[in-house]
């Protein structure tokens, strides 16, 4: 008896401008790639046509635009207390998306970017949820105001956790936070850690010293503006340092998000606007030559559990100081310089040993070439398999 095709759907609605959430993306198109064509159909829903020239051909393809009255119902429908179950299916009458979803009746859809959609179709989901810090970190002001207020996280999230058919998380400690606060069954919850975006070893170096007028040594972050990211304390690290006759020069990308205005006021209280430089957005052959050509990648977000740039940073051999909260030190391993990051000395203090020590860059450069080894797409591409399967077969 020949072998039954199993349907798998992909929902892709994240942004290149949406940092480590569009690199997850793209790793979850990697590993359905990766598997066998005889017995697996893919088919991907997006709603930007820039994912057409990114992914398979010989996948079935389903862009679905948005209507204006879409985006003015799903809007309305946030306000609602979707906990409610009379109210759960409510977009599948308005949403097209939804409904194109319910009628290709996949055996399961992936949704890498921990969407809505995933509660409101009818059919088994696999769902990432990339964190919980609303949670633990609900002091910073994303969590309280708007799509990413406490209320509206903690109403996803809980029907997420509730009617998914399994939950993709990035760590143990990942998996540890989603059922305590949701009282989830550890079956249905599914350690699959991050890896590296493959265009980085597609992208091609560009001297970025000579087309952004760079200083010739730099170290590198590269964080969207969330107030959780820490710029502030970061740059009172290096006002620390230029103080003590240190003077490091820092490049910062990344969206300009909600804490955006108050960076731009720390660097003119700390007299740093020299010293930073702020490129925004870049292209994949930048952020990959930013790796490249820094003396080291500075990485102090106060939110986790782990975090994509680390990983990126091991890689491609950029030297890397990070953040010692939730999962990062697991993440890393023995490649990195672990700092406090409410702690403007101690990473003042690792930003100096890294900046003058040669030897020490180096070490940390090889441990992260072997750290990376320890998990790599065709890992992510197999667990991705499994849990697949375990999701079909429940």
């Amino acid at each position: 008896m020949a072998q039954r095709i199993k349907r798998i759907g992909l929902y892709l609605s994240a942004h290149p401008h949406e940092g480590g959430t569009y690199q997850y993306n793209l790793s979850m198109i990697d590993a359905l790639r990766a598997l066998p064509t005889d017995e697996y159909r893919i088919t991907a829903y997006y709603l930007v046509p820039s994912w057409q020239n990114i992914l398979p051909k010989e996948w079935t393809h389903r862009c679905v635009a948005r209507t204006f009255l879409h985006k003015v119902l799903n809007r309305f429908y946030k306000m609602l207390d979707t906990s409610q179950e009379s109210w759960r299916r409510f977009p599948a009458l308005f949403n097209p998306i939804i409904r194109t979803i319910n009628r290709d009746r996949c055996d399961v859809v992936l949704y890498p970017s921990q969407d809505a959609v995933a509660y409101q179709t009818s059919v088994k989901s696999l769902v990432a949820v990339h964190d919980l810090m609303h949670r633990y970190e609900s002091h910073f002001e994303e969590y309280r105001t708007g799509d990413y207020a406490y209320e509206v996280r903690e109403r996803h999230y809980s029907n997420i956790t509730k009617y998914a058919d399994g939950i993709m998380v990035d760590s143990t400690i990942g998996k540890e936070q989603v059922v305590e606060s949701y009282q989830c069954s550890t079956d249905k919850v599914h350690v699959l850690p991050f890896v590296p975006p493959t265009y980085l070893l597609e992208s091609q170096e560009i001297d970025m010293c000579a087309k952004y007028r760079l200083p010739q040594r730099f170290i590198f972050y590269p964080a969207q503006f969330w107030e959780h990211v820490n710029h502030t304390t970061l740059l009172q690290a290096l006002y620390l340092l230029h103080e003590q006759g240190e003077t490091i020069p820092l490049v910062l990308v990344g969206s300009k998000k909600n804490n955006y205005d108050r960076v731009v006021q720390a660097l003119a209280d700390l007299r740093l606007q020299e010293h930073v430089h702020i490129l925004g957005y870049v292209s994949n052959d930048e952020m990959y030559s930013l790796y490249k050509q820094a003396v080291a990648m500075v990485f102090v977000s106060c939110a986790g559990p782990t975090n994509i740039p680390p990983i990126e940073a091991l890689l491609l051999g950029c030297p890397l100081i990070v953040s010692n909260k939730y999962a990062m030190p697991e993440q890393v391993g023995s490649a990195a310089l672990l700092v406090d990051p409410l702690s403007p000395e101690d990473i003042a203090q690792n930003i100096r040993n890294i900046w003058h020590s040669c030897d020490l860059r180096e070490q940390l450069k090889q441990s992260g070439f072997h750290q990376i080894q320890s998990w790599t797409q065709k890992h992510f591409n197999e667990r991705v398999k499994t849990i697949i399967d375990h999701a079909i077969e429940k």
